[in-house]
């Protein structure tokens, strides 16, 4: 049994064009593989998660992806907020 919630309230997530629009505002700084002067691998993984999050976020939400697929999502994501530290309402500015 799971602890994690799926009930998924449709309002929490983004619409496409807010997702599409927060990527595009999104700022990589390297190509893949090369490192952005000055980031660790953590600074890194901030970056790019702050990015991939809203779609993670969404595909969690999808009803047509299997249920233990939509949970395993949500794990990696609670996951990896604790591991950047990132607040869900921080990451969609």
């Amino acid at each position: 049994m799971s602890t994690i919630p799926l009930n998924h309230d449709q309002s929490a997530h983004s619409s496409f064009d807010a997702i599409d629009a927060h990527v595009n505002r999104l700022q990589l700084g390297a190509t893949p593989g090369q490192p952005a002067a000055g980031q660790n691998r953590l600074e890194r993984l901030r970056t790019v998660y702050a990015g991939v999050r809203p779609i993670l976020a969404a595909l969690s939400a999808t009803p047509f992806i299997p249920s233990r697929w939509r949970e395993t999502l949500l794990v990696f994501v609670a996951l990896l907020d604790e591991m950047t530290v990132a607040e869900p309402s921080a990451v969609m500015e």
